[in-house]
């Protein structure tokens, strides 16, 4: 088509793509949409597109899911035919990081290595190869979990690259670096690109621009040095103070590309515009005259009663009192609701287990032998397996007895002797052994046989059946007391339960490993409102197969109001069992580990400790052993639970059968069988666990190893603190220590300043290293500040510290005039608003139900949820994606992890790397959003890759260097103080076999004609820095146009030093002082 770039001649394409469809949601919508398109091996191939653009997904058709319709082709095999073979010679780096915790970046290789079938000679040169180019020789012994997550990216690309893999597709690979590490990422995929076809997606436009042969933007001019010249020569007449230029960059070619085609973006570019018209309006527009703004824009800026949605939601008052504890606790309490219900799994675990196993305990439980008289039983041979007829009986016995002892007598043995004792008569004598029960009978039984049919003929025989005496009562109690039946229900009940109890911890691991719990305190729930919610919830939850259970109708658990005794035992085991599984979701990770672990705790002590019990109550030398061991398994719901039902089962039947043994009348004595222990323990269980939880939540623990190993460690820390001190320290730095250092922390926050950091520092766990070294900081009320610093630079732990996710070592920080050591709980974690750098949103509510969660949790009152959650949506442009599930929402959850730190208007916002994974349209969007609610009075703090982002929005920032500042001020005081001269930057158009040669003549040219400093360089493109002061831009733009044909210059452009470039000088800092470590 007119956009399309024709395709160049004589290379091999690696991947053809040829109309290929995805369709989701029922197939009713198409995710990617009759995409055609080859990429050329050696070449970089970069896939731009917002995000929802189908980028990921084209990725996934390629390694994993099969399209709709359409073909691929990667290395000329089939992706539907021949993805077995595909994936020998493929490499993937995933959007999100893929690593086993517990291996090193070097068993990770190796693993991988092996996997694609790489020769195993080879293997190890090829590993320590890539740990090499990705410089990560001195992590290579590091386990994944304690890497940056600039390094987690790093090895990830390093995983795609190994086994000389020939197609890598790269999923935007350098999210999460810093600037230095995503140019030496660039480095790294310039230099392995040569045989390899490399398909890449990425939100940094100067990366596509640096990287891409080819760019494919996926979406549902001439400079003269005359002019320049006439400006410095009229600058006074014309009133020009300064003046700059830059060139076309990618991300507007990104944005008009997008304009094209998408109504929603046009609205989206729209949008600030339309916003200052209603700033400039009065407020009291009605809806018909909204009509005439714009014909491109749906009117939704109003809801139904006229009031504008785009009206700041921080100037309404806040719920306080016993209204915001109801409105928390019933946003609590609907997001237990929401997993449950979404949750077919859960649902599995809660209902269908139980079930199933109560079913079994009553089949178990019909089928066992009862206490019923036993059949007669017919005395015959052949009840006794092959039958011996020796011919001498007696000898017989005595030599087989001789021979093999002992285990001849355990054989059943009878026989027969004939004796004549006169004429008249013989004596017959019947043999038998006491080895059968019924062999003396059976022995009679024979005899008379033979005497019969010596009488009567051989076919007469007599046939002899042996009836059980009718039992009395005694015998029949007995064979009650057994509780085979009590048995049998405790155990399969016990096992359900096992299963059902686990589920409880489900969302509280997930809410934990994602950082969601966190966020819901920083946005200000009160403990009590979270757990007390969850265990309501969860009470309910498990009452509802408790009663499923009783509805089966086990005739002890339902007669004579028995059914309310019973619903008291499981109640009761409901209230010390889920505080039990709260408290122990603290020792897992992921969901699934918790759920099976906990079912086989559980199952452990539960069942295994019962049948402990019963077993060992039935010799009479271990009777005591298992009194002792019933009274230490009190501790264990499980068994209470088993113990309490098998014990009520019994004493029902018990009482229903005979009312002349002993028994008792009342079912909760303390005495056995009666349950009335088992409560009184279940009960206390429940108050210990709960106190427990609150003791962990509360940190009173943490706190006190906090001042306990802070006082075991000060006297290595204090030489640390001493050689510190003694670094030199900027000036502008300096000056704001001093001014923290006079001031009053609560009197100045009420002057301006809601957020004041003094000497804060924070020591790693093995107290030989500063992770934040002495940060002093004051950020007043509609300031945004930045925090720059490479990873590890110890910007996150910053953040950690000061919304209560870590402890702090020494020092201290005020918000809002509350102290981060004192209130930490109570007031501080109510006032900010925090975005964590990986999105913490639970993938079963939607964005708008989100939203309207944490708007409740910050006190918005009930009527304005729905407009602020809207104007949240609206400006974050997420109302397309309002109500999907967010597990679709792929690089839509960072704009929702932004609007979360946003809604409510919070005295103090922290934004870690907010607009990781945005589209450039996205990013604007969040700009505006950001920038809104600064000059609103809010102090925003904002960590950044991204120099433009900090250039937008930071009226000061700081860059930190192995947890110091190194800098701090305005960016353009930055600039002034740091940089000076100009920035060139040249693309060279070099022959393949003159490529050293022109651009070596380029490179003398440049720095032979101007002072000068060579940055970079890649692949035929130059940065230089030009350093002399004198310059002017006309003089840099015709010396550059007069020699634009002689050096082949394809393209270049000149601009002033960047922010960017003042932040990578501190590069040599950071990785002087690592290497020294």
């Amino acid at each position: 088509g007119e956009f399309v770039e024709q395709e160049p001649g004589g290379l091999v394409a690696g991947i053809k793509i040829k109309r290929l469809e995805f369709k989701v949601g029922n197939k009713t919508r198409k995710a990617v949409r009759d995409l055609t398109l080859n990429m050329f091996e050696g070449q970089i191939t970069v896939l731009l597109g917002h995000n929802g653009a189908g980028k990921t997904t084209t990725l996934s058709m390629l390694t994993l899911f099969p399209p709709t319709s359409g073909r691929a082709y990667i290395s000329g095999y089939d992706i539907c035919q021949d993805m077995a073979l595909i994936r020998q010679s493929l490499g993937l780096c995933p959007q999100h990081d893929v690593l086993f915790d517990d291996l090193t970046v070097k068993e990770h290789l190796l693993f991988y290595a092996q996997l694609k079938g790489y020769c195993k000679e080879k293997i190890p040169e090829e590993v320590d190869r890539i740990i090499h180019i990705l410089k990560l020789e001195n992590k290579e012994r590091a386990r994944a979990k304690t890497l940056s997550g600039g390094m987690k990216r790093k090895l990830s690309i390093g995983i795609a690259l190994i086994g000389d893999s020939k197609v890598v597709m790269l999923d935007e690979p350098t999210s999460g670096m810093d600037p230095s590490a995503r140019r030496s990422t660039w480095d790294l995929l310039q230099g392995e690109k040569r045989g390899r076809t490399i398909l890449l997606t990425t939100h940094y436009m100067d990366e596509a621009d640096l990287l891409g042969d080819r760019i494919a933007i996926m979406a549902g001019g001439e400079l003269f040095e005359l002019l320049f010249a006439e400006l410095e020569m009229n600058r006074e007449e014309l009133g020009i103070a300064s003046y700059g230029a830059s060139v076309t960059t990618m991300e507007e070619v990104f944005l008009v590309g997008k304009l094209v085609d998408s109504s929603l973006d046009i609205q989206a570019i729209q949008l600030p515009a339309l916003q200052y018209q209603h700033e400039r309006r009065s407020h009291d527009w009605t809806a018909d005259d909204a009509s005439s703004i714009s014909g491109m824009t749906d009117v939704t800026d109003f809801t139904d009663s006229g009031t504008i949605i785009s009206e700041d939601c921080s100037n309404i008052k806040l719920n306080t009192g016993i209204k915001l504890h109801l409105q928390q606790f019933y946003a609590m309490f609907l997001k237990r609701a929401l997993y449950s219900f979404r949750n077919w799994k859960v649902m599995v675990a809660q209902f269908l287990v139980p079930l199933i196993f109560t079913v079994i305990a009553l089949v178990v439980a019909r089928t066992l032998p009862g206490g019923k008289d036993l059949p007669s039983l017919n005395l015959a041979l052949r009840n006794y397996g092959p039958t011996k007829v020796p011919v001498a009986f007696i000898d017989y016995v005595l030599v087989n007895a001789k021979a093999e002892g002992g285990v001849f007598n355990e054989k059943c043995v009878v026989g027969a002797a004939f004796q004549g004792k006169t004429s008249h008569y013989t004596e017959a004598t019947a043999y038998f052994n006491n080895q059968g029960y019924h062999t003396p009978a059976t022995a009679l039984m024979m005899l008379d046989n033979a005497l019969f049919k010596l009488v009567a003929g051989p076919n007469a025989s007599i046939q002899t059946n042996n009836n059980p005496m009718p039992r009395n009562m005694s015998e029949m109690a007995k064979s009650e007391l057994r509780g085979q039946t009590s048995f049998a229900i405790a155990i399969n009940l016990m096992y359900g339960m096992a299963s059902l109890s686990s589920t409880f911890a489900l969302l509280l691991v997930t809410e934990s490993a994602i950082k969601s719990k966190h966020v819901q305190k920083v946005s200000g729930v009160y403990l009590s409102n979270f757990w007390f919610s969850a265990l309501l919830w969860d009470l309910i939850n498990f009452l509802l197969p408790c009663l499923l259970i009783l509805c089966f109708g086990v005739k002890a658990f339902t007669v004579h109001y028995h059914l309310v005794d019973v619903l008291l035992i499981l109640l009761l085991y409901g209230w010390a069992i889920v505080p039990l599984m709260y408290l122990l979701s603290f020792f897992f990770s992921t969901p699934a580990s918790a759920f099976t672990r906990l079912t086989i705790f559980n199952v452990i002590t539960g069942t295994a400790t019962f049948l402990a019990v019963i077993i060992l109550n039935i010799p009479l030398q271990l009777q005591n052993l298992s009194k002792i061991l019933s009274k230490v398994f009190l501790i264990f719901p499980n068994y209470c639970l088993g113990m309490s039902l098998n014990q009520f089962y019994q004493n029902y039947e018990f009482i229903s059968f005979c009312t002349s043994i002993t028994y008792q009348t009342n079912y909760f004595s303390m005495s056995s069988p009666g349950v009335g222990r088992f409560l009184v323990a279940l009960s206390m269980q429940g108050l210990v666990f709960v106190l427990l939880l609150f003791i962990i939540e509360l940190q009173f623990v943490k706190t006190l190893h906090r001042l306990i190993t802070t006082f075991c460690m000060r006297r290595r820390q204090f030489p640390l603190l001493v050689n510190a001190a003694l670094l030199p320290e900027d000036s502008d730095v300096a000056d704001e220590r001093k001014r923290v250092f006079e001031c009053q922390p609560v009197i100045e926050s009420m002057m301006g300043s809601p957020l004041i950091l003094q000497e804060l520092s924070k020591y790693s766990s093995g107290g030989n290293l500063l992770a934040v070294d002495r940060l002093s900081l004051a950020v007043g009320k509609g300031e945004c500040f930045g925090l720059l610093g490479f990873n590890g630079a110890g910007k996150t732990t910053t953040f950690k510290m000061l919304t209560g996710d870590e402890t702090v070592t020494s020092g201290d920080a005020y918000i809002d005039g509350y102290s981060i050591l004192r209130d930490i709980k109570k007031q501080v974690q109510q006032r900010i608003g925090y975005c964590p750098q990986f999105d913490a949103v639970l993938d079963h509510m939607t964005g708008r139900e989100t939203l309207s969660m944490y708007a409740r949790l910050r006190g918005i009152p009930e009527k304005y949820v729905s407009g602020c959650v809207e104007n949240v949506l609206r400006s974050l442009l997420l109302e397309p994606h309002a109500d999907k599930l967010i597990r679709s929402y792929g690089g839509n959850k960072r704009k929702l992890s932004a609007g979360i730190a946003l809604i409510g208007g919070p005295p103090v916002i922290f934004l870690d790397e907010p607009s990781t994974g945005m589209d450039p349209v996205a990013r604007r969007l969040l700009w505006d959003a950001v920038t809104h609610t600064r000059e609103s009075g809010k102090a925003v703090i904002i960590t950044s890759h991204s120099m433009e982002e900090c250039e937008a929005l930071c009226t000061r920032l700081a860059v930190m260097v192995n947890g110091q500042f190194k800098c701090l001020g305005s960016p353009q005081h930055l600039k002034s103080k740091f940089g000076s001269g100009y920035t060139l930057l040249a693309k060279v158009h070099v022959e393949a076999d003159l490529e050293d040669t022109d651009l070596l003549l380029f490179k003398n040219f440049i720095e032979s004609t101007f002072p000068s400093e060579l940055k970079d360089e890649h692949q035929g493109m130059v940065h230089y820095h030009l350093t002399d002061k004198t310059l002017t831009w006309a003089q840099v733009f015709g010396t550059l146009e007069a020699a634009k044909e002689k050096y082949h210059i394809e393209d270049y452009c000149v601009s002033q030093i960047s922010l960017e470039q003042v932040f990578l000088s501190f590069a040599q800092f950071q990785h002087c002082t690592q290497g020294g470590k």
